[in-house]
């Protein structure tokens, strides 16, 4: 695939991208399907928790954390870097050997943020790749229905 460099087009004394305004257009186009809000969707019978870790990864290495969730527990998260990393989140249901489900990855990131929904019974949660020929520390926060958040050895 041929890589395209953007172009600046000026307009009422502002610079756009091209790119980035036909995104923007096209994210508020976007509609956002919430289900019905009934009890059933609502109540939880995994108990409510909290979580910090704080892990310094070494140069060219990696972390992995988990968290076992239940179809329909909620995870809010925030983790920060001290420097870029390259972020896999997951999924793997028990017993399915190698195989997973990717639900979101990007490179040269510092911080996320967001809440998540297990779509099935599981360990969910992200792999962490420092490029970097310094240690970071990576920062993790969470807060929901889920029963351990853990680093998998």
């Amino acid at each position: 695939m041929a890589r395209q460099t953007p172009t600046t087009t000026r307009r009422k004394g502002r610079f756009l991208l091209p790119i980035a305004a036909a995104l923007l257009s096209a994210a508020a186009s976007a509609t956002i399907t919430v289900p019905a809000q009934t009890k059933e969707s609502i109540s939880k019978v995994t108990p409510m928790r909290s979580d910090e870790m704080s892990v310094v990864i070494k140069p060219h290495g990696s972390l992995e954390v988990k968290a076992d969730m239940k179809t329909g527990d909620h995870l809010i998260f925030l983790w920060t870097s001290s420097a870029p990393m390259k972020m896999d989140m997951h999924g793997e249901k028990p017993d399915d050997g190698d195989r997973f489900t990717r639900y979101w990855m990007q490179s040269d990131m510092r911080t996320a943020q967001g809440a998540f929904t297990a779509p099935f019974d599981g360990h969910h949660g992200w792999y962490w790749r420092n490029r970097t020929d310094g240690e970071v520390t990576l920062k993790i926060r969470t807060q929901g229905f889920y029963e351990k958040l853990y680093i998998p050895k």
